[in-house]
């Protein structure tokens, strides 16, 4: 059988077509970007454990001036060095974030990246609300 070259053609197009679209797609915040802030960073980047001084826990304190400069700068995730610390090798330095437990999945930071580049959209409200998940430290008696 030999091989069809408009066959061939039509499936590159469609295959590409379809990669254009999801990398166009719309980055919702809600939906995407929050859990991944709630699960890998807001445990540490929150009021009460302020490191590196960074908040996460709302867009006012996430944008806050920052005596370091801007952490997200909107439209330009190669600027923002939240996308940095994400995309740092960790056994080459101790900024690669997380710092412990598992790395962000590399799709989740194409997420975040995206999300920048789209100008890091962040509602206000509740549902741009990150709280720390807190566990008991008591111990049991």
């Amino acid at each position: 059988m030999k091989p069809n070259p408009i066959r061939a053609l039509t499936t590159l197009f469609l295959v590409h077509g379809a990669a254009l679209t999801a990398a166009e797609s719309k980055v919702d915040f809600v939906t995407q970007i929050k859990p991944i802030l709630q699960s890998a960073c807001i445990n540490c980047h929150h009021s009460e454990g302020l490191f590196g001084n960074l908040n996460l826990e709302n867009r006012e304190r996430a944008f806050a001036p920052r005596r370091e400069g801007a952490v997200i700068v909107p439209g330009s995730s190669e600027k923002s060095p939240l996308l940095t610390v994400l995309t740092l090798p960790p056994k080459e330095t101790k900024k690669a974030m997380p710092p412990t437990g598992h790395r962000i999945e590399k799709e989740k930071v194409g997420l975040i990246r995206a999300w920048i580049d789209q100008g890091a959209a962040w509602p206000e409200g509740k549902d741009g609300v990150i709280k720390p998940l807190r566990t008991s430290a008591k111990p049991a008696k």
